[in-house]
Protein backbone atom coordinates (compact mmCIF):
# COMPACT_ATOMS: atom_id res chain seq x y z
CA UNK A 1 0.00 0.00 0.00
CA UNK A 2 3.08 2.51 1.12
CA UNK A 3 4.81 1.70 -2.34
CA UNK A 4 1.83 2.11 -4.48
CA UNK A 5 1.04 5.34 -2.73
CA UNK A 6 4.34 6.56 -3.43
CA UNK A 7 4.29 5.47 -6.65
CA UNK A 8 1.35 7.28 -7.60
CA UNK A 9 2.91 10.42 -5.81
CA UNK A 10 5.99 10.00 -7.21
CA UNK A 11 5.07 9.91 -11.09
CA UNK A 12 1.42 11.81 -10.75
CA UNK A 13 3.33 14.14 -13.67
CA UNK A 14 5.26 11.62 -15.72
CA UNK A 15 2.67 9.08 -16.50
CA UNK A 16 -0.80 9.27 -17.40
CA UNK A 17 -3.09 10.15 -14.52
CA UNK A 18 -5.60 7.07 -15.00
CA UNK A 19 -3.41 4.56 -15.35
CA UNK A 20 -1.84 5.78 -12.48
CA UNK A 21 -5.40 5.61 -10.45
CA UNK A 22 -5.98 1.87 -11.62
CA UNK A 23 -2.03 1.21 -10.35
CA UNK A 24 -3.50 2.50 -7.34
CA UNK A 25 -6.79 0.56 -7.18
CA UNK A 26 -5.59 -2.33 -8.08
CA UNK A 27 -3.01 -2.37 -5.18
CA UNK A 28 -6.26 -1.89 -2.85
CA UNK A 29 -8.14 -4.53 -4.22
CA UNK A 30 -5.16 -7.11 -3.81
CA UNK A 31 -4.72 -5.80 -0.02
CA UNK A 32 -8.56 -6.72 0.55
CA UNK A 33 -7.58 -10.06 -1.15
CA UNK A 34 -5.06 -11.10 0.62
CA UNK A 35 -6.91 -9.59 4.48
CA UNK A 36 -9.77 -12.05 3.08
CA UNK A 37 -7.38 -15.20 2.35
CA UNK A 38 -5.37 -14.58 5.61
CA UNK A 39 -8.41 -14.76 7.59
CA UNK A 40 -10.08 -17.66 5.71
CA UNK A 41 -6.77 -19.40 6.76
CA UNK A 42 -6.85 -18.43 10.32
CA UNK A 43 -10.66 -19.44 10.54
CA UNK A 44 -9.51 -22.92 8.59
CA UNK A 45 -6.79 -23.90 11.10
CA UNK A 46 -8.97 -22.98 14.33
CA UNK A 47 -11.35 -25.21 13.04
CA UNK A 48 -9.04 -27.70 12.53
CA UNK A 49 -7.38 -27.13 15.81
CA UNK A 50 -11.05 -27.90 17.06
CA UNK A 51 -11.24 -31.20 15.25
CA UNK A 52 -7.86 -32.18 16.37
CA UNK A 53 -9.02 -31.62 20.13
CA UNK A 54 -12.33 -33.43 19.96
CA UNK A 55 -9.93 -36.04 18.55
CA UNK A 56 -7.92 -36.37 21.12
CA UNK A 57 -10.46 -35.97 23.55
CA UNK A 58 -12.63 -39.33 22.28
CA UNK A 59 -9.39 -41.40 22.91
CA UNK A 60 -9.51 -40.57 26.68
CA UNK A 61 -11.82 -44.10 27.35
CA UNK A 62 -13.88 -42.31 30.18
CA UNK A 63 -14.83 -39.82 27.29
CA UNK A 64 -15.35 -42.44 24.69
CA UNK A 65 -19.10 -43.28 25.74
CA UNK A 66 -18.57 -46.70 23.88
CA UNK A 67 -17.32 -45.23 20.46
CA UNK A 68 -14.67 -47.18 17.92
CA UNK A 69 -11.49 -45.02 18.92
CA UNK A 70 -10.32 -43.28 16.19
CA UNK A 71 -6.89 -43.20 15.01
CA UNK A 72 -5.30 -39.91 14.37
CA UNK A 73 -2.11 -41.60 12.51
CA UNK A 74 -4.11 -43.40 10.13
CA UNK A 75 -4.31 -41.79 6.38
CA UNK A 76 -7.56 -40.36 5.18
Amino acid sequence: MFASSMTVITFKHNIDSVILALVFQYTLSMQNALTESFNNLSNLEMNLVGIQRCIQITSIPSENFGQPEIDINRPM
